[in-house]
């Protein structure tokens, strides 16, 4: 429970940082490698989120998600080892976007980079 309110804490915090480089203390900071090869299996209502682990199983994870252009917020923790997630009800007219978080301790992470539906009949901006 801890590391999911680190995590979440962490996607506030880089969410709202200021880029004036004036933050100090306990910051969330990069650590490791980032989960890679990041795939959706897009089921219109479902899309199942795979990726491989940088870490041999040592580190849970975050996954985050979000529309296009939008902030990506929490959607699901998952324990050490574990390299997949199915994120169901969503609207299959719209294109979401997924990420997933390595978590090396309370603020240390590294984040994948985004793969994002591209679906047909999706809703324009």
């Amino acid at each position: 429970m801890a590391a999911v309110i680190a995590v979440a804490a962490l996607v506030f915090v880089l969410a709202n940082r200021s880029s004036d480089g004036s933050d100090s203390g306990d910051v969330p900071t990069l650590a490791g490698s980032p989960p890679s090869e990041v795939t959706l299996d897009d089921r219109g209502t479902t899309v199942a989120v795979t990726w491989a682990d940088p870490t041999g199983g040592t580190v849970p994870f975050m996954v985050i998600m979000g529309r296009p252009g939008q902030e990506l917020k929490p959607a699901g923790t998952l324990v050490p080892g574990k390299t997949s997630f199915e994120m169901d009800g969503l609207n299959a007219n719209l294109n979401y976007c997924f990420a997933v978080v390595a978590v090396y301790s309370g603020n240390k992470f590294a984040t994948s980079p985004q793969a994002c539906t591209s679906r047909a009949s999706a809703t324009p901006r």
